[in-house]
């Protein structure tokens, strides 16, 4: 290392302070979309479900009182209103 001129050292060192932040910040950026993927995976499969059965819940509930009230199923209360 002694025989190496002071540009070489420099030019070398700086190489190596450019690169490896490069490298962790490309390795951050893949790692957040693997996230990313497996966050899409999650709400597909968790939420969504949710989010359909509080609809089927909610039509329950409205069918259930329409019931108590009439003795009767309408239309509107079996989720058919346009």
């Amino acid at each position: 290392m002694n025989n190496l001129n002071i540009k070489s050292r420099f030019v070398g060192t700086l190489g190596v302070l450019v690169v490896l932040p490069a490298a962790v910040g490309w390795m951050g950026l893949s790692e957040i979309k693997a996230t990313n993927r497996r966050l899409e995976t999650v709400y597909n499969a968790r939420v969504v479900p949710l989010k359909q059965l509080k609809v089927v819940a909610d039509l329950y509930t409205l069918s259930t009182s329409s019931i108590r009230r009439t003795g009767r199923a309408t239309a509107t209360c079996r989720g058919l209103k346009d």
